[in-house]
């Protein structure tokens, strides 16, 4: 995908990831400690866009969207964690030939 916004200038949603798929659909990743790309870069599958953090939350947490023709689609995520806990977490996003979406997480925990 492209990066479409890479920023915090909406309000509620900390520092925000906007990732652009094609011309039907967006993934939004709220709520990041740092973001490591900037708006109009090329991303890859598998590719580090940015790391957790609590920016305009109460802890540390990941919110996620998947957007179809600029409406949010059923498969929304938010996690949360403990402070003092690293966490990663990757996110599979399969679309299938009649365009619906399945969504899986898969998360792992260890201790810095």
């Amino acid at each position: 995908g492209t990066v479409a916004y890479a920023g915090k200038g909406i309000r509620a949603y900390g520092n925000l990831l906007i990732i652009k798929h094609g011309n039907d659909y967006l993934t939004a990743y709220a709520h990041n400690q740092t973001l490591l790309v900037e708006e109009n870069a090329a991303v890859r599958q598998g590719q580090k866009i940015a790391e957790m953090g609590s920016s305009d939350a109460d802890r540390v947490k990941l919110h996620f969207e998947i957007r179809k023709d600029g409406k949010a689609l059923l498969c929304r995520l938010t996690a949360q964690f403990r402070k003092n806990t690293a966490k990663s977490m990757t996110v599979c996003i399969h679309v299938t030939a009649d365009s619906s979406i399945d969504c899986v997480r898969n998360m792992k925990s260890s201790r810095t």
